[in-house]
């Protein structure tokens, strides 16, 4: 599965489950959203609600600002790991 992410938001880990780590160490004023089956996490700031949207694993938007932000989507592909669609800078 590759994880297409929409976001507005200052952190996203996606890959295997070592990378998960990184989001023990919550930033002030952010929610860790960690999905170990899936192999992602994630955080966004602290006001914002999760919202049901058909078809997005996850999806979190500003209440105040609606314009703003983040979702989670699994897209099947052949790819082993993340890092071989190339580097961020190209894809």
């Amino acid at each position: 599965m590759l994880i297409a992410v929409g976001i507005i938001a200052p952190s996203v880990s996606l890959g295997n489950q070592t990378s998960l780590s990184f989001a023990a160490e919550t930033k002030k004023g952010f929610i860790t959203v960690m999905d170990k089956k899936d192999g992602y996490s994630f955080l966004y700031p602290f006001g914002w609600q999760e919202v049901v949207i058909e078809g997005q694993d996850k999806v979190f938007k500003d209440v105040i600002e609606p314009l703003e932000s983040v979702s989670v989507n699994m897209i099947p592909t052949s790819k082993g790991n993340i890092r071989d669609f190339g580097p961020p800078q190209q894809v």
